[in-house]
């Protein structure tokens, strides 16, 4: 499984950037993506700026994408900090490291609301770990078809009560032209409850259900969510999937005269 996850990741990266080299540092091998030069390339909304992320996963692979100049930098931060890579003083000792070149470079700083979020990547492979217990009959399997919160094109279980979908696992189908994620090994699985249907073990029973019909395609099941969101993470584990990657994104905004402070 995790083989594929680090195929999944490296192409991930490969979207934002070009991949360069990989380096040993310490145990760890490091996969450096470089970025472009270029605003567009790390304009991920309106005013949100993408500048810098990385990703370690537990076969101690990282995944690096950053601008040339702060490569080096980055290298002795994980050199520094080696499995400490998602604490406050790395994520700091990062910011008061590339702040300044970045105000200089784009007129961004860092967005101080999302300082301390990273994201948690959950997977599972093995049939024989997922909570098939916990997969009820109310969750009903829909082929191609559109939940109207959800602007993707989508195969899904859903928990339809009223004639209305109030809970969702979904596999997510993005075919552009740089992904075409309904051949990919690794399958990202999507979830959304109405808040007044929650707590029931709706989310659960579809997400077991949708990682279920993903391993019997021979597939590995993904699901991603904040260190922030608690109870996404309970239904990750609830439907037993396990813990496989940390990621840190570093989202930067342009500047108005109040600069973030740590």
């Amino acid at each position: 499984m995790l083989d594929k996850i680090k195929h999944y990741n490296h192409k991930k990266y490969a979207l934002y950037g070009t991949y360069k080299e990989n380096v040993k540092i310490w145990d760890m091998n490091v996969h450096y993506f470089e970025l472009d030069n270029d605003e567009e390339k790390i304009n991920f909304d309106e005013n949100s700026y993408l500048p810098l992320k990385y990703s370690y996963s537990f076969d101690k692979n990282i995944m690096l994408l950053c601008f040339s100049k702060h490569k080096n930098i980055m290298f002795d931060i994980i050199k520094k900090f080696n499995y400490d890579l998602f604490s406050q003083d790395s994520y700091l000792c990062i910011y008061n490291h590339i702040s300044d070149d970045l105000q200089k470079m784009f007129n961004i700083v860092p967005d101080e609301e999302r300082a301390n979020v990273c994201g948690l990547l959950y997977g599972i492979s093995d049939k024989s770990k997922l909570h098939l217990i916990r997969k009820q009959p109310t969750s009903i399997l829909k082929l191609d078809q559109s939940i109207e919160e959800y602007p993707y094109h989508i195969v899904y279980y859903g928990t339809e009560i009223d004639d209305k979908i109030v809970s969702w696992a979904s596999w997510n189908f993005y075919e552009d032209e740089f992904c075409d994620s309904k051949n990919d090994e690794v399958i990202d699985i999507g979830v959304g409850t109405h808040g007044d249907y929650r707590n029931r073990g709706y989310a659960v029973s579809n997400v077991v259900a949708m990682a279920e019909y993903i391993l019997d395609l021979d597939k590995v099941a993904v699901y991603t969510t904040s260190n922030r969101n608690i109870a996404s993470q309970k239904t990750a584990l609830a439907a037993g999937l396990s813990e496989i990657c940390i990621e840190k994104t570093f989202y930067f905004k342009k500047h108005r005269g109040n600069i973030w402070q740590s």
